[in-house]
């Protein structure tokens, strides 16, 4: 059962950022000093920070999760962190011998179901560590609508008959930068293995396979691995374990 007891208005912002080469430490030492409480000083809420479990990829990929009151909120708070003084000394410090960061990704979030109540679990119980998944799946332009209501009459269903715990179901909120459609969904994992086994289960059900196949995609396919699950693991420092 969900909860939808976020704030009015609220959105979330979806960030993934694609470290340099050996970087990553340092990056997460940024985030440890500096960034955690400058954000939160510029009014982002922090919901959780997590690298790949796919150790390709683990020292290449931040994605973290941040909640604004809006989406115009979101911009205001970037704009003001930017051009804070304490974070541009820390910038320049941490990258005295190159960037740590050589691009990332934004996307913002509407939420569509959020479970609150389990969200307070996870953060109460940080002596546990789990694992999460991240699905984000692309609809065609201007049709997002048929993708939320499948999903959510269907798709949640499915996810529970499988075993797989939702945390929060949102669809995007296009932006200049970004005006691509889509609906991404958080999931947690006891571990790995289970997460791979309900995973297997739910791809090999033909319910999930017709409900896939009967939304609509768009016309050109993301890149690729682009729209595979994420499997994560939290960091040290996220709110969620």
């Amino acid at each position: 059962m969900f909860h939808q007891t976020h704030a009015r208005g609220e959105v979330y912002e979806l960030r993934t950022y694609h470290v340099a080469e050996n970087k990553m430490e340092p990056l997460l030492t940024r985030f440890r000093d500096h960034s955690l409480a400058l954000l939160s000083t510029h009014g982002m809420t922090h919901m959780g920070y997590w690298l790949p479990v796919d150790e390709s990829e683990r020292s290449r990929r931040l994605v973290y999760i941040v909640a604004h009151q809006s989406v115009a909120a979101g911009r205001a708070s970037w704009g003001a962190f930017s051009k804070d003084p304490a974070w541009q000394r820390a910038r320049d410090e941490s990258e005295r011998t190159g960037k740590l960061v050589t691009a990332f990704d934004s996307v913002y979030l509407e939420p569509v179901s959020v479970d609150n109540v389990l969200l307070n679990t996870l953060r109460e119980s940080a002596a546990r560590s789990r694992l999460y998944e991240l699905r984000v799946f692309q609809s065609e332009k201007g049709r997002q609508a048929e993708w939320v209501g499948a999903l959510q009459l269907k798709g949640m269903p499915l996810w529970q008959k499988h075993g797989m715990q939702v945390v929060a179901l949102w669809r995007s909120v296009p932006t200049p930068k970004n005006s691509s459609e889509s609906v991404a969904v958080l999931f947690v994992h006891v571990d790995a293995e289970s997460a791979e086994a309900k995973g297997r289960a739910l791809a090999a059900d033909p319910a999930w396979t017709e409900l896939l196949n009967s939304l609509p995609k768009p016309a050109v396919e993301p890149a690729s691995g682009a729209d595979r699950p994420q499997l994560l693991s939290p960091v040290d420092f996220s709110p969620l374990k």
